[in-house]
């Protein structure tokens, strides 16, 4: 990853489009930088966004509640790391 979105000077586009995938999860740190940019940019591309807020941290308690709220009224389904692993397995 060369900047903040995963999708910047990479080719996770292609890979997933090319692989059939049309959802995403995004984790990682910093919610309210780089999980942010990435979400946005999934979400421009037509995905399908999930963020597990437990699986992600930000740089202060209210950039967090912000930016998950920002993600999930308007980018994509924020949730948590047990209710994903049991949609994933149910899906599978």
């Amino acid at each position: 990853k060369r900047r903040f979105s995963a999708f910047f000077g990479t080719d996770l586009q292609s890979w997933l489009a090319g692989h059939g995938l049309n959802q995403l999860i995004v984790c990682g740190i910093v919610t309210n930088i780089c999980v942010r940019s990435t979400v946005h940019d999934a979400f421009f591309r037509d995905l399908d966004v999930y963020v597990p807020h437990d699986a992600c941290a930000a740089t202060s308690a209210r950039e967090q509640q912000s930016t998950l709220y920002d993600i999930a009224t308007h980018f994509g389904t924020v949730t948590d790391v047990p209710a994903l692993v049991a949609a994933l397995a149910r899906s599978s």
